[in-house]
Parts: structure tokens; sequence; C-alpha cells
């Protein structure tokens, strides 16, 4: 009887980086590991120092028991401490985890998501968990006035920033505003089709509800393709300190 080939420990970390839909340095530094030291033990594809099997059953709460010899089976359990998610936010385990990971409830870094885009060859889908914390327009035309959503994530800074309900709330929230904010926003959605052009540091102060409302942020938005849909415009804006 010819006995299956074993699967190392390294192409178990593989398979759990592939699950989560993370690139190799991205799994790294989840992991709390230097990349290059990492990336040398993937690539030789052999055994993986037991520092190397705690910090990424640790950091994406897998079982030890998966990287034994007889074991073959993942398994990412929910992290106990974070808090239960609709279904409709975490249609599975997987994508439970992957937003946990990536998104951090809105802690998403605007290099994060370009790098998920690069990965993505530029498109993305409705199922992504990197979704949750962007917004999607419809690209701009010059005589538009004000940028029309047809996504906005349920993390996104200006969800979570305006108390945004919904696209239609978030249209006549826009309208509140006053014209230099709203150049600004018409400005940029005009610019990303006629040129590179990936992020800018805003300053935002206006009136919400009657409070006056200030924050700093580092906007990024660049055009994008959305399966089902086509072309489209994705904003992600990552809060700074004022």
């Amino acid at each position: 009887m010819i006995e299956p080939p074993e699967i190392t420990p390294a192409a178990k970390a593989e398979r759990i980086r592939e699950t989560l839909g993370l690139s190799r340095p991205q799994f790294a530094a989840h992991a709390g590991l230097k990349f290059g030291t990492l990336n040398k033990q993937l690539n030789k594809g052999q055994d993986l120092p037991w520092k190397t099997i705690d910090a990424i059953c640790c950091a994406f709460n897998i079982p030890h028991k998966y990287f034994s010899r007889d074991n073959t089976i993942l398994s990412i359990q929910p992290d106990p401490m974070i808090p239960d998610l609709p279904k409709s936010f975490a249609p599975s385990v997987t994508q439970f985890v992957r937003m946990h990971i990536l998104e951090k409830y809105g802690r998403l870094r605007g290099q994060d998501v370009m790098d998920w885009i690069d990965e993505q060859g530029g498109e993305i889908s409705d199922l992504d968990g990197i979704c949750q914390a962007v917004d999607i327009y419809q690209p701009m035309s010059p005589d538009e006035n004000i940028p029309k959503p047809l996504k906005l994530g349920p993390v996104s800074l200006s969800t979570r920033l305006l108390e945004i309900q919904d696209e239609n709330h978030f249209e006549r929230r826009l309208t509140t505003f006053n014209s230099t904010i709203l150049d600004n926003v018409k400005a940029a959605h005009l610019r990303v089709s006629q040129e590179s052009f990936p992020f800018d540091d805003v300053t935002f102060e206006g009136m919400i509800d009657g409070k006056k409302i200030t924050v700093r942020y580092r906007r990024l938005i660049r055009r994008v393709k959305m399966k089902g849909v086509g072309d489209v415009t994705l904003l992600h804006a990552e809060q700074l300190s004022l």
C-alpha cells in the first residue's frame, strides 16, 4: 500500500494563509513574525520551529494539534473574545476571521487596502471582507455635484463618523455640508478617473446633528472593477491624529 505524501508544517501554514486570503507579508505581520524569516521557512517547505507554529496558532486562533503529523483538517475557530456579528456580516467562519484580522473593526490602513486590491488584480467582489471597511461609488461625471454610493461599508470611517444609515441617508447628509467640503469631494472623485491618485490627507470640519466635528484622515480613492457591476470608485479613509 502506498502511503499518501505527508503534508508538511510549512504547507499547512500556507494553507492557513491562503484560506484567509493574506499575502505572506500580511500573514507574517498579523502573526508577529519577521517576514524575511517566515518567508525562508515557508520556501523550504518542511518543518517549522515551535515559535513559528505557536505564533501562527495564537494569532489566528487555530488549534496547535493542526500541525501534528496525523492531522490534516484545518479548523479556524471564532475568537471567543470577539463579539458575535450578524450572519449577513460574517457568512462563514473563514470570512469572520478574515474580516477580524484585516479590518480590526474599522482600523484597516489604506496601504492594506492598496495591497489587497493589487493582489486581486484590481477587481473586488461584494463577498470580499475588504468591502466592509470601504465605500463603493458609481464613477462621477462633471455635471454631478454629489457622488452616488453603491455600497457603504458598515465599518468604514464615513459610515461611523457621519452615522450613516443607508445610501439614501448618505446623500441627504452630504447635502448639509458647506460648498468647500462638497467641492473637495467632487474634485477627488473626478481626478481618480484622470490620473493615478492614491492618497491625500484631508481635514474634515462640519456640523453633524448640531455638533461640530473635526477629523483628519488619509483618503485612498481608486478606480477598480467590481464583479457583476463593472468600473466603480473605491474610497477608504484612515483616521489620523489631529
